[in-house]
């Protein structure tokens, strides 16, 4: 029988073992370091710790004498030291970021922060299942692949022109068309956009993960409706795909492209300036 202290910090460091490797895929994702064939290999790697590895190390803590004698010397000095790391972030660190997280305060230039959920599956009567990848999964009880989330924030900006009281911005990210979602599901995406009536929109991409999907761009984005224009950056999901042909899609719609650029707008008669960037996936910073 494993004592109590032994049973306290093998159960932290399973909770830090799966935090250490998501977050670990989080940043190689997200900093664009290393090309997409090699994050392949490495998400395959992921997976395989996640769900492999796990059972691996119990197995390895098992045939020492750990949980008999509680003789930590009787680990492996490398798997010994993992687990006191993945110990400490399982019990420290992750509890810190959760209560941190659930303490935040709004910002003091924040007024509001409401949300609401909308079911589209029951809205059309139907789970908009298309015929992309992972269809079945799409199938699976308490998915949630087809609820939208719309939330909407009210800024105060003192240092902001009187005359744009009241101006909005729509923000609108990360589709991802795979087919596996289908048409209908975003046709209602782009109705519930073109709703909220905002005066400017921004798309900020991750537009394609499959290339029989490219004519789902104009087809939805070019319904999206503004006062001040619609502006469009791409994602590194984008970059991996034919991002020329989502460019040219966007812009023959009415987009205006701010990849490492910028534009100044006249609002109410001050002037706006809005810049985007695409790094560090494409392009650079724009120069301002």
């Amino acid at each position: 029988m494993p004592s109590p202290v032994v049973t306290v910090l093998l159960s932290g460091a399973v909770v830090g073992h799966v935090a250490v490797t998501v977050t670990t895929l989080n940043v190689l994702y997200g900093h664009g370091w290393i090309p997409r064939w090699a994050l392949k290999g490495v998400r395959v790697l992921h997976d395989l710790w996640i769900l492999a590895g796990t059972p691996w190390l119990a197995w390895l803590i098992y045939r020492s004498s750990l949980l008999a004698t509680g003789d930590w010397s009787s680990l492996r000095p490398i798997l010994l030291a993992y687990l006191v790391c993945c110990a400490a972030i399982g019990w420290f660190v992750v509890p810190a970021v959760m209560i941190a997280r659930a303490m935040r305060r709004l910002p003091e230039a924040q007024l509001s922060n409401h949300g609401r959920v909308i079911d589209m599956a029951k809205r059309l009567g139907r789970r908009p299942i298309g015929r992309g990848p992972h269809r079945l999964m799409a199938r699976w009880p308490w998915n949630e692949q087809f609820q939208l989330e719309v939330l909407e924030r009210t800024y105060r900006l003192p240092r902001v022109p009187a005359e744009w009281d009241g101006l909005s911005i729509l923000h609108l990210s990360d589709l991802h068309f795979t087919g596996t979602i289908g048409f209908e599901y975003f046709e209602q995406v782009i109705h519930e956009a073109n709703a909220l009536d905002c005066d400017l929109v921004a798309v900020t991409g991750d537009l394609i993960d499959r290339p029989s999907c490219h004519e789902w761009v104009p087809q939805l984005l070019g319904r999206l409706t503004s006062r001040l224009g619609t502006y469009a950056v791409l994602g590194n999901h984008d970059s991996w795909r034919d991002h020329d042909r989502i460019r040219r899609d966007l812009a023959n719609v009415g987009f205006r492209m701010l990849g490492g650029r910028w534009e100044l707008l006249d609002v109410k008669g001050q002037p706006l300036v809005i810049a985007g960037t695409e790094a560090p996936w494409m392009g650079r910073l724009p120069n301002l």
